[in-house]
């Protein structure tokens, strides 16, 4: 069997960073609640507190993973992007399938339009329908 270098081992696992986005942000808060609970625990000294807060531990840690894998699975670029890394990537991706700008708003649930009143001095104006974008606007 060969010989394992734990620090030369370590010295390449700290080179992985996820400091962007979901996953890297939900664990550093993770890591932090860990060595808190770690910390509450050694301070404590108690040996059933012991064995509850090494369950929480896992239970948290486990939980959390399993849904951060899941998320990461069906959302990769989410997942590992900050915002606005995200919002270049999906400009990107628009441009590639050519649209050449992202769509300024969300579509909603209700795409039915409310009439809008508009006061102009004394008469009322209901607005049914947004305004067409001018041929000279969409290009």
């Amino acid at each position: 069997m060969a010989d394992l270098d734990i620090t030369k081992a370590l010295k390449n696992i700290s080179k992985v960073k996820l400091n962007g986005g979901v996953v890297g942000k939900t664990c550093t808060v993770l890591l932090v609640v860990v060595l808190v609970i770690l910390a509450i625990v050694w301070v404590a000294r108690d040996i059933y507190f012991c064995y509850f807060a090494l369950t929480v531990i896992f239970i948290l840690v486990g939980g959390l993973m399993w849904r951060l894998i899941n998320f990461a699975d069906k959302n990769p670029q989410a997942a590992l992007l900050e915002g606005g890394e995200f919002l270049v990537h999906q400009q990107i991706e628009y441009a590639r399938k050519g649209v050449p700008n992202l769509p300024a708003t969300a579509s909603t649930t209700n795409t039915e339009a409310q009439p809008t009143p508009i006061d102009l001095g004394g008469t009322e104006v209901q607005v049914t329908e947004p305004d067409k974008p001018s041929e000279k606007e969409s290009e």
